[in-house]
Parts: C-alpha cells; sequence; structure tokens
C-alpha cells in the first residue's frame, strides 16, 4: 500500500481485497492526506463487501477503479446515492461539500463550515435541498440581518451556498442553482474596526476554556486570522526561529508568509507543543481533536459578553495592526507579517527578502499593554 505524487497528481497504490491483486488509482485531491482517506475507505468497502455508506465522490472513484481494472462489478456498487425516492437533504449536501476535492483542500474550508453551521441551523438538517427557493433565501437573509450579522457576512454565507449548489450540479444531484438568481445585498462601510485594550484583552482570557485561551493569546500577539490559527500544525511552528511558517495553501491571499514570536508567546506555545495529539498534527486542540466551528463561536461569544461595541475575533487582527503601528513598525514588515492581499508586488517582493532575523527584532519591539496606553488616551 502507497500513496504517491506523479506529475502533480496524487496516486493510490494497494490491495483492495488482500490478495496478490494490486489496483493503481490516480486521485482528483491536491493532498497526500486526502488520498490516504480515499485508500482507506476504499479498503474498508472492498474487503467488507459494503459499498453502501460510500459518498459520490468515493463511490465514483471505487467504479473508475473496478473498470480500470476489469473486474465484475458489484451490485450495491452501481446503486446511485441517494436514492431518487429519497430527497437529498441540506445536511447531506454539506457532508458531499466539504468532502469535494476542490473544497476540502481549499483555505476557505473553515469560513465555508462557519457558513454551513447558521445555514442548516436555520433550516434544519432534514430541509430537502432541491426545496429552498428565491423566497426561502430572502427570508434567511433577514433573519441573519436581524440577528446583527453585517450584509458582507450574509453574503459570504449566500457564496457558500451557492458553491455547494455548483457542486450538486456537477454531480448531477440537482437542476438549479436558486442563489445565482439572487442579487448581493449592498455592503455599506462601517466602522468595523475595534480596538481591544489589554484590559479588556486580560478580561477575555480569563473567561474562557484552557483550550480556547491560547487561541485568543496567539491572534492578540500575532495578528494572525481565524482560519490560519486552527490550521496550524506543529510542523509551522519554529520556537528556536521563533517563526510560524504559512505556505501559500494557508494563506487567505495565496501566499507564503512567516510570523514571528512575541516572546511572551514563546512559553504558551512551548506548553501546547509539549503534549502531541495521536489523532492530529494541529497546534490548537478539543481534548486531541481539531477546533470545530461551534465550539470557537461559542468560545468567543462567552469571552466578549457585555462588551460595547461587541468585538469580533478579526477585531484582534486589527488590534495587532494599531499595536504595531504605535511601536513604529516599518509598514512594509507590517504588511509581510499580516498577508495583507497586494495587487501589486510589494517592496519586499520587487527588491528583496525580509529577514528573519528583521521580523523577530520588529516583534520585540512591541509593548502591548504600553501601546494601549497610549491610544486610549488619544
Amino acid at each position: 500500500m502507497s500513496v504517491e505524487k506523479r506529475k502533480n497528481a496524487w496516486w493510490i497504490r494497494f490491495r483492495p481485497f488482500g490478495g496478490k491483486a494490486v489496483a493503481s488509482l490516480k486521485t482528483d485531491f491536491s493532498t497526500k492526506t486526502q488520498a490516504q482517506d480515499l485508500e482507506r475507505i476504499l479498503l474498508i468497502s472492498c474487503r467488507s463487501s459494503d459499498y453502501s455508506w460510500l459518498d459520490p465522490l468515493s463511490r465514483q472513484a471505487c467504479l473508475r477503479m473496478f473498470r480500470n481494472q476489469r473486474w465484475e462489478l458489484p451490485p450495491d456498487l452501481l446503486k446511485t446515492s441517494p436514492a431518487p425516492s429519497k430527497a437529498l437533504t441540506l445536511w447531506e449536501a454539506s457532508e458531499i461539500f466539504v468532502n469535494y476535492p476542490e473544497i476540502r483542500g481549499s483555505k476557505s474550508l473553515w469560513r465555508h463550515l462557519v457558513s454551513l453551521e447558521h445555514l442548516v441551523g436555520y433550516f434544519d438538517k432534514a430541509a430537502a435541498v432541491a426545496s429552498l427557493w428565491i423566497p426561502e433565501l430572502r427570508r434567511y437573509r433577514v433573519h441573519r440581518l436581524t440577528q446583527g450579522a453585517a450584509p458582507a457576512t450574509v453574503n459570504r454565507e449566500m457564496s457558500t451556498l451557492s458553491k455547494l449548489y455548483r457542486v450538486l450540479e456537477e454531480l448531477k444531484l440537482v437542476d438549479v442553482n436558486p442563489v445565482k438568481q439572487l442579487q448581493k445585498l449592498a455592503e455599506r462601510s462601517s466602522n468595523r474596526g475595534t480596538l481591544i485594550s489589554y484590559h479588556d484583552f486580560e478580561t477575555m482570557c480569563g473567561r474562557v476554556s484552557q483550550w480556547f485561551l491560547p487561541i485568543v493569546q496567539t491572534a492578540y500577539f500575532t495578528g494572525m486570522r481565524r482560519g490560519e490559527l486552527v490550521a496550524m500544525t506543529r510542523r509551522q511552528v519554529n520556537l528556536d526561529r521563533r517563526l510560524l511558517s504559512l505556505g501559500s495553501a494557508d494563506t487567505k491571499e495565496g501566499k507564503a508568509k512567516r510570523v514571528p514570536v512575541h516572546r511572551l508567546l514563546i512559553p504558551i506555545l512551548e506548553q501546547l507543543l509539549k503534549v502531541p495529539s495521536i489523532t492530529t498534527d494541529r497546534v490548537f486542540r478539543i481534548e486531541g481533536r481539531p477546533v470545530n466551528p461551534e465550539s470557537f463561536k461559542r468560545q468567543w461569544q462567552r469571552a466578549v459578553r457585555g462588551m460595547e461595541p461587541r468585538p469580533r475575533f478579526h477585531d484582534l487582527r486589527h488590534t495587532w495592526k494599531t499595536n504595531a503601528l504605535e511601536a513604529g513598525i516599518d509598514e512594509e514588515i507590517r504588511k509581510a507579517i499580516l498577508g495583507h492581499l497586494e495587487r501589486k508586488q510589494s517592496v519586499s517582493e520587487g527588491y528583496g527578502r525580509i529577514s528573519d532575523g528583521l521580523l523577530v527584532a520588529s516583534i520585540d519591539r512591541m509593548v502591548f499593554d504600553e501601546a494601549f496606553r497610549k491610544a486610549s488616551e488619544l
């Protein structure tokens, strides 16, 4: 059994029935982990002769494997899923969507999961996805705006739903995408950024669970995005060099970046890395498992309870930017650390690479409580 990369594609090679027969199959996945998951799924199905539980993508791969090897197709494998007599539910459609190769390997996966949480919570898991139409979608938008969600947030949720329908169209599970017939909400400019004082930061830290505390602290001392944090692996942390290294697939802007570790953050990350998990290589975990959107949301609501204006998690990033500005950190270095999306090539990209030492020296100039004391006096 093996998984290897050939010409920018991941291939699996294994003995599906445990005998001498070897199958070799090209996958549509972008990562080795996804290809390994498919190998495991196919192995379980073939050796148990049970193909009923396969999702559409795994079923398609299994069919291709049997046809490539010219093996007789099992009757259960020929059955389509879901059955024509059974309406595809929003929950089932969401499962198919998040496991689709293009989505599962996307750096926007976390944002899609958060959006789906709101959508499934409103429409219900058992709602038939084909029954959702323009009036229902309009009512959902009104509901979210009434809850206080910004128009841009609602538009992102609708974008996730539109992508879900596009995937279902590709798999021939639905015939039409109703979201395409909706105009986006106007995204009026507003004062979205909220400066989180050092006092409020300490208050938040005292309210949250132990697994969530280092996430808040790391966001506060690095300015990293929520998705970057929850997906960060142990391999990306180098405390000897005091750097967190993110690849192009790990950032919103699609560019690799290095984030220096402030001296106050070093013992926090050291403590996290002391105890590895056998189930995941993520730095931030809940009882050994990756962080999920629902638990994340509950913890943040607990952290900011009673605060006015109510901060968003992204405001920790705005706060870091303000703090870096107060500390006099060069604009190019701030942008390099935050990873701001630039249409044009930055100066650092065009004329030279910012050294690791300069990044660390810059972060050491930041004195968080003092910077916010000055800001509050303005």
